[in-house]
């Protein structure tokens, strides 16, 4: 082989390289659909009406109970999202900036950690990791706003 094709060989394999761990990095990194505009957010939290349900789903990059709940997560979201269009989804990285005013406001003991809102009401608030488990407290919660 000459000089130019290994050097084309050894080119070709480390960008696949490169790029299979820029992706997977990403995958990684970026599994959690955390809201854009906190700010804006933040105060629609505080100007909610009752019967404006909102769910605020906190988490940690790194944290381990939060990785592995990432797909469970993504799976309610879209599952109660179809079931109720008015139910509103605030999902938060404590490690912004722009996330202090949810941390001052709730007492987040856990990640992942969801806090159900009726208006500005506290209706429950738990930390869970498995699909099942998330669904059926969400659940409860959401019909405690109902009945």
């Amino acid at each position: 082989m000459t000089r130019k094709k290994k050097a084309t060989l050894i080119t070709c394999i480390l960008i696949s390289v490169l790029g299979s761990v820029w992706l997977g990095w990403g995958l990684l990194h970026q599994s959690y659909p955390d809201t854009k505009n906190l700010d804006n957010a933040y105060q629609k939290v505080l100007s909610a009406k009752a019967g404006e349900k909102t769910i605020l789903i906190f988490h940690k990059p790194g944290c381990a109970r939060c990785e592995g709940a990432k797909k469970d997560v993504q799976k309610v979201i879209q599952d109660f999202k179809h079931k109720d269009k008015g139910l509103h989804f605030v999902v938060i990285n404590v490690d912004q900036e722009k996330a202090k005013p949810f941390m001052n406001r709730f007492s987040v003991g856990q990640y992942p950690y969801f806090v159900v809102l009726n208006g500005q009401q506290e209706k429950g608030a738990f930390s869970a990791v498995q699909y099942a488990i998330i669904k059926k407290k969400l659940e409860l919660n959401l019909q405690e706003e109902t009945a």
